[in-house]
């Protein structure tokens, strides 16, 4: 308890610092009314200070900033720290009944088990309570590059970064240096410990050593014109100006707990797969669902993952024991890009006889080639329109393999003079809330979509729009797709 209690005041003291300091070109203050209008609009919260994140190179890369949503005074950050880790120590019982669980070969305690662990989740990160916004310095002028519902990973992820560290370090004790932003979804932390170092991923538990991360990708200093939905002639607003689509129903299947495993792949092509499962698919012989033993909401057992599991079903069972081998997917080493629709193409049509139709180009990779009038934004959009999540993957991430594979669940054009476009995704990591907003600029140097097409038994599912898609939005009503009615007891 003593060592816990001295981690939490070395990550309160690391935040308080960090959110005292000031980039060169812009400080806290001045990009500080980027957040307070997003704030204002989606989550009609207050902003506090803002904590400093930095690019391999130690230049500011980022603000985040922590919006409290409720109606009293705003948590300080030692009552924030200390209740995640409350709710950590919840999460961590739960582990320890899974563990016992796969060990005894009993799926219901497994499912019980993971539905304990994603509601410790949930409370740690305060989907209700807060929200991220992070304003990226990366460009040439600061912008909001993305912002999601819950705590950012400074506060959620950093007592278990830090025990990542004692292992990787080989030390009973470690010190928190700083924090890291190199991309949309990759935010890391630099731990030290008699000399040495090493830099944990905040959201999926990777460490790589200083060489290994000093390789990350640094937007160049006399090029920080990366607003690449921000040309330097205005577009002309699009014929879906102001409006935001999401795909409704696409589960949110959550990455192993050892996070580390890197299989965010996998997890996010389950997600489509889910989806499709449940959305209707004529199930006769010599059919079975894509999940076997129930619908997206089984979570079932992994043969694999789970010893001695008497046979394979669930989401797990999808996950693990098919997308995963079909990817060429190992723990702790992930997958590549190519392998995600050649694992969807083998699962769907080799071992469930659906025949998806993947294009030829069955990975489509965009390199800068982002924003107005680019085929990257066009064919993302047209999927989105016609109600098909895909598998995204984001490059930008530190280490092998220099990606990170979301799912791609919506997209919005925001109301404001430059038509800002959003994509809506899942990052399926439990330390970040459902739906995550990137902006179409903070993506680079590519990207990569992986469609898959169902076969011709598939109900329609644009049959009721208003049941898939979210309304039309304008300037005067701007919806809140985080549920600003939840009411903070």
């Amino acid at each position: 308890m003593r060592k816990a209690g001295l981690l939490l005041i070395s990550i309160f003291v690391l935040v308080s610092s960090l959110s005292a300091q000031q980039a060169p070109l812009f400080s806290k203050e001045d990009a500080k009314i980027l957040p307070l209008d997003y704030a204002e609009r989606f989550f009609e919260g207050e902003v506090d200070g803002g904590t400093t994140y930095f690019a391999p190179d130690n230049t500011p890369s980022a603000y985040v900033f922590t919006v409290y949503r409720g109606k009293d005074n705003f948590p300080s950050q030692e009552e924030i720290i200390s209740q995640v880790a409350q709710y950590r120590e919840e999460r961590l019982q739960a582990e320890a009944v899974l563990k016992d669980a796969s060990r005894q070969s009993c799926c219901l305690d497994i499912e019980s088990a993971i539905q304990l662990i994603d509601t410790a989740w949930e409370r740690m990160r305060g989907d209700d309570r807060f929200a991220t916004i992070v304003v990226s310095l990366r460009h040439e002028e600061p912008h909001v590059g993305m912002f999601y519902a819950g705590l950012p990973p400074h506060y959620v992820s950093a007592l278990d970064a830090g025990e990542r560290a004692k292992n990787a370090l080989g030390s009973s004790s470690v010190h928190l240096e700083k924090l890291y932003y190199t991309g949309p979804l990759s935010f890391w932390a630099e731990y030290s410990a008699k000399g040495q170092h090493t830099f944990i991923d905040l959201l999926y538990g990777t460490d790589l050593s200083p060489e290994e991360f000093s390789k990350a990708p640094v937007p160049a200093k006399e090029n920080r014109k990366r607003a690449l939905s921000k040309p330097l002639i205005r577009e002309n607003p699009p014929d879906n100006v102001y409006e935001e689509h999401i795909i409704s129903g696409v589960p949110d299947y959550q990455s192993h707990p050892d996070s580390a495993w890197r299989d965010c792949a996998s997890v996010a092509s389950g997600c489509v797969l889910g989806y499709w499962d449940d959305h209707g698919y004529v199930n006769h012989p010599p059919f079975e669902d894509l999940i076997d033993g129930g619908d997206s909401g089984t979570i079932g057992c992994s043969e694999r993952e789970d010893p001695g599991c008497p046979y394979t079903r669930g989401y797990r069972g999808l996950i693990y024991d098919e997308l995963g081998p079909a990817m060429g997917w190992e723990k702790y080493e992930g997958t590549t890009p190519s392998s995600v629709s050649r694992g969807i193409r083998e699962v769907c049509n080799s071992y469930n006889n659906y025949v998806f139709s993947v294009p030829v180009r069955s990975t489509e990779v965009f390199f800068n080639e982002f924003g107005p009038g680019s085929e990257e934004r066009s064919t993302y959009e047209n999927e989105i329109l016609a109600g098909r999540p895909f598998a995204y993957s984001i490059g930008d991430y530190p280490g092998p393999p220099g990606c990170h594979t979301v799912t791609a669940v919506g997209y919005l054009v925001e109301d404001n003079p430059d038509f800002d476009h959003w994509k809506i995704v899942r990052d399926n990591s439990p330390n970040t809330s459902t739906n995550i907003y990137i902006w179409e600029g903070e993506i680079g140097p590519w990207a990569a979509i992986h469609r898959a097409t169902p076969p011709g038994q598939a109900k329609p599912v644009l049959a009721d729009a208003s049941d898939n898609y979210s309304s039309l939005i304008n300037a005067q009503s701007y919806p809140n797709p985080f549920n600003s009615q939840t009411t903070i007891d």
